[in-house]
């Protein structure tokens, strides 16, 4: 075997770095948090009379609007679950917060300021009720096929118990984890740590793909902010199953 001391000052040294690490990060999430709470502040006393400045255009009904169409808009407001953008149309389009990035967004208020122009895609048009929902985000699966492997209809996220069993499609991947096409009205996010069979070093480019089929289950439903945490850690409730399956693409 190896030198004890030498293994033990080895440990020591680890331990130290991990602590720094650790410090780190603190200083960065603390940091981010006094920046996302200013951002916050200023976008709920900012004076919307420069934004009212936007003229709606007569010709961008909502009726005429197409579905995956890119527009340039401003953000008009800032909310913990999105953005509302200001497109021209008759009514603001409203962006989700996992439809901001390809990266996982933790706050609006990290990647968007009050006035800022951006470039959007229209995910869907609601004329009963008068609803433009706006994407960042290409569009990367069929979505009909998706649902179709659903059961033909989108479940609302009321519906969607915790531990419950889901089959999903990658849609996109982040350095942290997969976003899970569901058959929910909202994405699932399976973090990278809740990933049974990541091994030491590996991150979610190294495990998952786009069009990947997954099997997870519902970690958290956040109804507030309109999120859905997955896990690959089958809940003790459940029969135990082997877990590696082969991959399937659509």
């Amino acid at each position: 075997g190896g030198d004890p001391q030498a293994e033990a000052n080895r440990l020591k040294q680890v331990s130290a770095s991990t602590r720094r690490r650790e410090q780190l990060l603190e200083v960065s999430r603390r940091l981010r948090e006094k920046k996302r709470r200013e951002k916050r502040e200023r976008s709920l006393g900012e004076n919307p009379k420069p934004l009212q400045q936007r003229e709606r255009d007569p010709e961008r009904r909502l009726e005429k609007l197409a579905v995956d169409a890119w527009l340039d808009g401003q953000v008009t407001r800032l909310v913990d679950h999105g953005a509302w953008v200001d497109v021209g149309a008759q009514v603001d389009g409203f962006v989700h917060i996992s439809a901001l990035s390809d990266g996982f967004v933790s706050s609006p208020y990290d990647a968007l300021s009050v006035g800022e122009n951006v470039n959007v895609r229209v995910d869907s048009v609601e004329l009963s009720l008068h609803r433009l929902r706006l994407s960042m985000l290409e569009r990367v699966v069929d979505e009909e096929e998706v649902v179709r492997q659903h059961g033909g209809e989108r479940r609302v996220l009321e519906d969607i118990s915790e531990e419950e069993q889901l089959w999903g499609i990658v849609t996109r991947v982040t350095h942290f984890g997969a976003f899970l096409d569901v058959g929910a009205s909202r994405e699932g996010f399976l973090h990278v740590s809740e990933y049974p069979l990541r091994e030491m070093g590996q991150w979610a480019p190294d495990l998952f793909h786009r069009g990947q089929r997954l099997r997870a289950y519902v970690k958290e439903v956040d109804l507030e902010l309109s999120r859905l945490k997955l896990t690959g850690d089958r809940p003790k409730s459940l029969p135990k199953i082997p877990w590696r399956l082969p991959l399937k693409t659509l």
